[in-house]
Parts: C-alpha cells; structure tokens; sequence
C-alpha cells in the first residue's frame, strides 16, 4: 500500500486518500495528514540528476588542474547531498489518519511504506483539544486529552495548518451537536517547556 501523495492537510476525501486509506462507515471526520514536501517526487530525478552532473563536472575540470585531493571531497560532498535527499524523501512519505467515528477519536499511524505503525483511540465524552499557543510562532503543538491519555495530533503540521486541523475538526463535530472544548496554553509551564509529547 502507498502512502497517498496528498497535500500537507486534506480535508476532504480524495481519491489518493481513498485508494491508500480504505473508507471508514459512517464517520463525522476523515482526514489524512502527510509532512509538507517541499521538494514534489515529480522534481526529485532531475534535482538528483542535476547535482550529480555538476558533481561530475566539477570533478573533471579539478582533476585538468591537478587538484586530486578536492575533487575526491566534491565528489565525497555531492554522495552526501543525495544521501540526505532520499532519506528525506523517504522520511516525508509518512502519513497519519485522523477519523471521528462511533463515538471515539481514532488515529492511524503509517510509515513511508504504507505499513501501519501505531493505531490509537480516545472515547469522545469529555475529550479534550490542549494546544500550546505561541504569541510569536503560532500553535507549537496539539493534543487530544482525556483524564490521564494524551494522543499527540498533527505532530508534521505548521502552526497554520494545525489551525486548520482544530478548525475542520470542531466544526464536524458541532454538525453532529458534539462541543470539542480547545484549551490553549502559552509555551512554558513551570518552568518547562509544554512541548512534551
């Protein structure tokens, strides 16, 4: 199974997150949350290609000038690059689904492969939205709580798309007549950061 190649929050059902993520019955809301990809897969071949004919250009021309030792670190720099641009790509390619359904919360965890890693759930009666609001940076984090459970949301997201998230997600749930309570917090309690996941 593919992790679906959407955008950093989709609200609405696509037919990418459809044919990756099976449909759930009957749900208040259905989202699939993917990191932001600044670097889109159709991009990837020609920036991987363009930096290793440069790479091999600038090898060349260092070598006509007798400069052994750089061109082998060019070369060395270059390996690296590409390198940290796959695992990147890869690490992007992860995703997590948040579903609203049959009286609970539920979030799907997958890895870049589409395998499901972590699968958890909190009963909607008394939960809880507990945000770290940053007067400077905008929402740090987000958590669906309940008494002593604690489920981290949207831990890829921006400040804005977290928003977005608490949005989409109340507003579902007050069509159904479901008040979700969102308590904001600044960025340090105590003396410590909040940002504990």
């Amino acid at each position: 199974m593919d992790v679906c190649p959407s955008s950093s929050l989709a609200l609405d059902a696509s037919r990418e997150m459809v044919a990756c993520h099976p449909p759930v019955s009957i749900s208040l809301f259905d989202t699939v949350l993917t990191p932001h990809q600044s670097l889109p897969d159709a991009l990837w071949t020609p920036v991987a290609a363009t930096i290793a004919l440069v790479a091999l250009a600038s090898q060349a021309l260092l070598l006509l000038a007798d400069l052994g030792i750089v061109a082998a670190f060019v070369g060395l720099d270059a390996a690296g690059l590409l390198v940290a641009l796959a695992v990147s790509r890869r690490h992007r390619r992860r995703s997590e689904r948040l579903i609203v359904a049959a009286g609970r919360l539920e979030r799907t965890q997958y890895d870049w492969q589409g395998t499901l890693i972590a699968r958890d759930y909190l009963p909607l009666f008394g939960l809880r939205l507990e945000v770290v609001d940053d007067p400077d940076h905008g929402l740090l984090s987000l958590a669906a709580c309940l008494r002593n459970q604690r489920l981290v949301l949207g831990r890829d997201l921006s400040p804005g798309e977290r928003q977005e998230l608490i949005d989409g997600l109340t507003t579902a749930l007050a069509r159904d007549g479901l008040y979700l309570p969102v308590h904001r917090q600044g960025p340090c309690l105590h003396g410590r950061s909040a940002l504990t996941a």
